[in-house]
C-alpha cells in the first residue's frame, strides 16, 4: 500500500478502535487469500461490512471490483472509501439501518 493510502489506514484503524460499536479487522493479503477482499471487513450493530482503503483519485481494480459485486449481489456493504470522512458516512448510514431493523422488531 502506498504511503498515502497508508496514511489513510491508520487514521481510519484509530478511528475504528474507538468505536465501541464496531468489530473490525484488517485484511492482509497474501498468495493463499483470495484476491481483490476489500482491507477492512467488520460488523456495526449486526450489519457487516467490506471497505476498501484508496488514495484520492485512486480506484479499485478489475479484481477488486469483481469481488465488490460478488459481495453487493449477495447482500453485503461494500464501499470504496478514499477518506476518513466518507468511512465514517458509510457507517453512520450502516447505523441507521441497523436502528431501523431493531424498530421494526419493537
Amino acid at each position: 500500500m502506498g504511503k498515502p493510502e497508508g496514511n489513510l489506514a491508520t487514521r481510519v484503524d484509530e478511528w475504528f478502535r474507538k468505536q465501541p460499536d464496531i468489530f473490525c479487522f484488517n485484511v492482509h493479503g497474501n498468495q493463499m487469500q483470495r484476491r481483490g477482499i476489500p482491507d477492512r471487513v467488520g460488523t456495526v450493530g449486526s450489519i457487516g461490512f467490506w471497505i476498501e482503503l484508496k488514495k484520492p483519485g485512486g480506484g479499485p481494480t478489475p479484481i477488486q471490483r469483481g469481488v465488490h459485486r460478488k459481495i453487493a449481489r449477495a447482500g453485503g456493504n461494500v464501499r470504496v472509501c478514499r477518506s476518513l470522512s466518507e468511512v465514517q458516512e458509510f457507517i453512520e448510514e450502516l447505523r441507521s439501518l441497523a436502528l431501523d431493523r431493531v424498530g421494526a422488531f419493537l
